[in-house]
């Protein structure tokens, strides 16, 4: 975690969940059901849309990978690979994809760098215990 520096952050944050409540609850872009145009905010597929990780600080992805200089090749190998593969797998990277994408690594070596990566703090599961996601 960092802290906050710019209240809108939180208020982005608050409409951010609102907005994903409304979604689980009434289903995707329940506003243009009724007819609405779709808002700037919750415009999901705008041509302007910033797909960064991290849309609070807009920082880039090199920023966000100098934080794992620290770490040994294999975890940052891994977090490498899960800073990219995050924005196209909303629902966690899978553990198995991680595996193939490294080549010659056993699964059952990315599986225990990932649990060390989690209880860092690094990582989150996401979907299920095989599918994570960066905290940063």
């Amino acid at each position: 975690m960092r802290p906050v520096i710019d209240y809108n952050e939180v208020m982005f944050h608050r409409l951010e969940a609102v907005h994903s409540h409304l979604q689980a609850t009434r289903g995707p872009n329940a506003s243009t059901a009724n007819g609405g145009a779709p808002t700037a905010l919750f415009n999901q597929g705008g041509a302007n849309q910033n797909n960064d990780i991290n849309a609070y600080s807009g920082s880039n992805k090199q920023n966000i990978l100098d934080q794992y200089k620290s770490l040994d090749e294999l975890p940052r190998q891994i977090m490498a690979i899960v800073t990219q593969e995050a924005e196209k797998h909303h629902d966690g990277v899978h553990v198995n994809l991680i595996a193939r994408m490294l080549k010659g690594v056993d699964v059952s070596e990315v599986k225990s760098a990932v649990e060390d990566l989690s209880s860092e703090g690094y990582l989150y599961t996401a979907a299920d215990d095989d599918h994570v996601l960066p905290t940063a």
